[in-house]
């Protein structure tokens, strides 16, 4: 192994490379006789271990192929950064492969154990023929998703909010104007709006509605929050448009519905009376069965997950799903040990704006004044080895 770098100095230093950066652009190149076989822009999946000195987490970036695949890494200890990557080739010299670090000027970081591999083929189809949407939120935090099996059929998880639902709306009639199953997993604002303003003011037709809320009646007997109001709005909408609805289901656990290609799983029954995030964790989990692969759909599902783990038949469920949306916009969510049962966990799904995936946001009531904290699950995710991962930064996101 050789290593070179523009715009840094290299040092080998106790079996590791030291980079001094000495500029805001720098590149590391890797020179490996393990890629003397691979072709011009052959594709590899590269694995190596990062240490950043110093505390906190680092404003550096690392980018491949003019893509930036990971940054905020914590510092100070070893991270394994993971990445799709192109093979270089050059007459008389071993195949390398590059490494962008950016915003690092002055920054010293220390580099090993780099690993290729073939290419986890990033853009390989998982979903049985079927395609999965991911919905950019057109107003503060959402989430909404759309997937269409091969005979056209459509399906809706949640939606978003208010202003979100005219798009979704938009995007069933670019696809017929039905949607076989609409499947809700909660009642905040942020999941339940856009179906309520769909309900009142869009004409597509649902042929059913699945969800699993408490009665209005219930709840003055229940732990819930603020939005009980949209749970109330949502009830008075269906009551008086439930003619676009051709039939409403209650979910309950263990129900399996068929819809030909896809089938749709109910892992668990809701619960109402945690005190802390309790309308979070009365969520219902979905499992999407298409073809080989499955799709985890949490909601906003938070330490109430791991009651549920405890069955095995539920843990088994979540092991087996290849893409899994992140619970809670990617924060504050489900435990550390509820994402390591996520056994075949390829593809990461974050119905967050950049402002919850960074940490940004200083506003605060968002999330009832609580600080955020997407780098927990964002380090499981780089700890993992994943690098398909999907967040509203990237708009309008299909997964095949």
């Amino acid at each position: 192994m050789k290593i070179e770098a523009t715009n840094a100095t290299v040092t080998l230093c106790n079996g590791e490379w030291k980079i001094d950066v000495t500029d805001p652009l720098a590149r590391v190149r890797f020179y490996s006789e393990e890629l003397a076989s691979r072709e011009w822009c052959e594709g590899v999946y590269a694995s190596l271990s990062v240490r950043e000195e110093g505390e906190g987490r680092s404003p550096v970036c690392y980018a491949a192929d003019g893509v930036i695949f990971d940054y905020a890494l914590p510092r100070g200890k070893d991270v394994r950064l993971s990445y799709e990557a192109k093979v270089f080739t050059k007459e008389s010299e071993p195949s390398s492969v590059a490494l962008d670090i950016i915003g690092a000027n002055g920054v010293t970081l220390y580099i090993g154990d780099i690993r290729f591999e073939d290419s986890r083929d990033p853009y390989a189809p998982l979903l049985g023929g079927a395609s999965l949407v991911q919905m950019p939120n057109f107003e503060h935090l959402g989430m909404g998703y759309l997937v269409r099996d091969s005979r056209g059929k459509v399906f809706v998880i949640d939606g978003g909010c208010k202003q979100d639902g005219k798009h979704i709306a938009s995007l069933v009639r670019a696809f017929g104007g039905e949607v076989e199953a609409w499947l809700l997993t909660h009642y905040h604002k942020d999941h339940i709006s856009a179906i309520t303003d769909i309900l009142r003011n869009e004409e597509i037709a649902i042929k059913q509605l699945i969800f699993n809320f408490p009665e209005v009646e219930e709840l003055a007997t229940i732990k819930t929050d603020v939005d009980e109001i949209c749970l109330r709005e949502f009830y008075a909408v269906l009551a008086t448009c439930g003619n676009k609805v051709e039939k409403t289901v209650q979910a309950h656990k263990g129900d399996a519905y068929c819809f030909g290609e896809i089938t749709v799983k109910v892992l668990n029954n809701p619960y109402y009376y945690c005190e802390k995030d309790s309308v979070n964790n009365s969520g219902v989990i979905y499992k999407l069965e298409t073809g080989d692969q499955s799709v985890l759909f949490l909601g906003d599902m938070a330490d109430r997950g791991d009651v549920y783990l405890q069955e095995q038949w539920f843990a088994d469920e979540i092991a087996s799903c290849a893409v899994v949306q992140m619970s809670h916009h990617g924060q504050h969510g489900v435990t550390d040990a509820f994402y390591a049962a996520c056994k075949q966990m390829r593809v990461c799904l974050y119905s967050a704006q950049p402002w919850v995936y960074d940490a940004t946001w200083i506003g605060g009531e968002i999330f009832g004044n609580t600080t955020l904290d997407p780098f927990r699950t964002r380090d499981i995710v780089r700890e993992r080895g994943i690098t398909r991962i999907y967040t509203l930064r990237d708009g309008y996101v299909t997964v095949y």
